[in-house]
């Protein structure tokens, strides 16, 4: 017989966040993670995956053969993993494009469609850039 069912929030401390995101991101030996970017346009979705993004499509019309990797610092009680600037990766784009998103993927194919999304995100405004731009590209994961 059940006497009683409750349901209430979670709080994750900072040592559990550290801990997540030590495991997921830095692990002994660590899976890389690769920076993706997204067309302008973008309709995100929690159900978004590389083989199925309806919303969306990756912006890969940079010169770089492949997605930069996510080379990323010691997570602190600030629950903030983020590559460093010298880590940043730097694409050249060769023509117009509209820059307005970004995703973490496990896989470096370059308009690939395997693999594993962490997560996405919208850049606003939108980065309309031409031919000869050159992006740095840093992303900032955060726990909370």
């Amino acid at each position: 017989m059940l006497i009683a069912e409750h349901a209430f929030p979670n709080a994750v401390v900072n040592e559990g966040a550290n801990l997540l995101l030590e495991t997921m991101f830095r692990a002994t030996p660590p899976v890389p993670w690769y920076i993706g970017l997204i067309n302008s346009g973008a309709v995100l979705n929690n159900s978004d995956t590389m083989a199925s993004h309806t919303g969306w499509t990756e912006l890969s019309s940079y010169s770089e053969a492949v997605r930069p990797q996510w080379i990323v610092n010691n997570p602190t009680a600030t629950r903030i993993l983020v590559n460093a600037p010298a880590d940043a990766g730097v694409l050249h784009f060769s023509g117009a494009a509209s820059l307005g998103g970004a995703f973490l993927e496990d896989n470096s194919a370059k308009g690939g469609t395997t693999g594993r999304i962490f997560c996405t995100a919208i850049i606003t405004p939108t980065l309309n850039l031409i031919s000869g731009d050159a992006v740095a590209v840093s992303y900032q994961l955060q726990v909370t």
